[in-house]
């Protein structure tokens, strides 16, 4: 009997500390369950945007490597590089439809290569053929989902440059390859 007795005390004790606890505390303990129980749910729209988040981010990476291609004469690892670099583009998939608008809008301003929107332009078109596979073998459909992600797109066009129009403006020369010994320029005829 002396043992109960001594646990029944005990559990007297706790209560009485249980009591004596602030209310203070009690409360910034509630609270911090709340935002540990609130950080654990996440909705839809969150998990989606992670993962639009994810895919940009891999996309930039890639971009960067895909905007210098490689010479004949780099090392084999660069050229390993930038084909994993133009692989990784064509393997990022959306999951979710909703997802297209979160990408147009938080794909960043940074301006692009023609050769670089073809990438982008690429993956575009692989995901909404993913969602729309009916679709995905007519031309027309594909020009207009190129022209919705043209819009978003800062896509800085290779400058075009004649033989006699300089864009820089100015004055044009012309290499005289019949006299091979006289390594002068000749002026252009206005």
């Amino acid at each position: 009997m002396k043992k109960k007795i001594k646990t029944e005390l005990t559990k007297e004790q706790k209560q009485e500390k249980i009591i004596k606890v602030p209310l203070k505390q009690q409360q910034i303990k509630e609270e911090s369950e709340e935002k540990t129980n609130n950080q654990e749910i996440q909705t839809p729209i969150d998990q989606n945007q992670k993962q639009v988040d994810t895919i940009l981010k891999g996309i930039q990476e890639d971009l960067k490597i895909l905007a210098n291609p490689p010479i004949n004469n780099e090392s084999s690892q660069t050229k390993a590089s930038y084909n994993a670099a133009k692989n990784r583009i064509y393997n990022y998939k959306f999951t979710d439809k909703k997802q297209f608008d979160l990408f147009k809008k938080s794909f960043p301003k940074t301006p692009l290569t023609e050769q670089q929107a073809k990438y982008i332009f690429d993956f575009w078109e692989n995901n909404y053929a993913q969602f729309n596979p009916s679709m995905a073998r007519m031309q027309s459909a594909r020009n207009m989902w190129r022209a919705e992600i043209k819009k978003v797109l800062n896509i800085i066009p290779k400058p075009q440059v004649g033989a006699f129009n300089r864009a820089s403006g100015g004055q044009t020369f012309i290499i005289d390859l019949r006299n091979k010994n006289d390594s002068g320029w000749v002026q252009a005829q206005k």
